[in-house]
């Protein structure tokens, strides 16, 4: 069964193009449906929808989200489709399970211009802070992932131009994100570097190294919550603001 998922996944990603973090999901959903049915001692070819109906359940039982439950029901529902596509399950297992309702998402605010500068306000004009600014502005007016963000090339960036070379094409800044992003470049990004080699990456943790998207994000929560604006903002918003 191993195997059998293995290559189940390599084709979400690779033909459906499902996003890193949903192919984790999946993977994790399908090896503990898995480990159920081997618990009750069910093989995958003699697995019914009354089994998932009944893992489904046990789901419910421990207290799960309703928006786990659903993307458990999808991601065995997408196995199985794909194990009877390529012959490895000889019937077409449909399961008719409803889908549980989402939770209502609480409503973000729509982020003001005003808001923004107040989470600006809270960057000190330091090595680091100069950095943040310039990463905030970025991601405001490119609307890019933060992914994106932090595996920027500094070889991207044309001071003459002032255009960056990104995944969707070349953009051309607004003058406020290009002059936080000198900034950061003429008098932050060679201290952070510190001794190493050169980098290639654009934006450089305290260390001299690529900063992570985990270390971003987290860097922006502390301004927010320092800005005192609540739960107002997130990385949604922030990126729909127009600069």
């Amino acid at each position: 069964m191993r195997e059998q998922l293995l290559s189940f996944l390599e084709y979400i990603k690779e033909e459906k193009n499902f996003s890193d973090n949903t192919v984790v999901s999946y993977k994790h959903d399908i090896e503990s449906f898995m480990e159920y049915i081997n618990n009750i001692g069910i093989s995958l070819k003699d697995c019914k929808p009354i089994h998932v109906e009944e893992y489904i359940k046990t789901l419910y039982d421990n207290g799960r989200t309703n928006s786990t439950i659903a993307r458990n029901v999808a991601s065995i529902r997408c196995f199985f489709k794909y194990m009877f596509a390529e012959g490895l399950i000889n019937t077409d297992n449909e399961i008719n399970l409803k889908m549980p309702k989402a939770e209502k998402k609480i409503k973000r605010e729509t982020l003001s211009p005003e808001v923004f500068d107040k989470i600006l306000y809270q960057v000190p004009n330091s090595t680091s802070g100069r950095r943040d600014k310039a990463m905030l502005s970025l991601l405001s007016c490119t609307k890019i992932s933060i992914s994106e963000l932090v595996s920027i090339d500094i070889d991207n960036f044309n001071k003459r131009t002032r255009e960056i070379k990104l995944k969707s094409g070349i953009v051309t800044l607004p003058y406020n994100a290009f002059a936080y992003l000198l900034d950061y470049l003429d008098n932050s990004r060679k201290l952070l570097l510190l001794d190493k080699s050169p980098v290639k990456t654009l934006f450089l943790n305290c260390n001299g190294s690529p900063l992570s998207r985990q270390g971003f994000w987290k860097t922006v929560k502390k301004y927010i919550k320092m800005a005192k604006i609540g739960d107002s903002v997130t990385l949604q918003n922030l990126k729909s603001l127009k600069l």
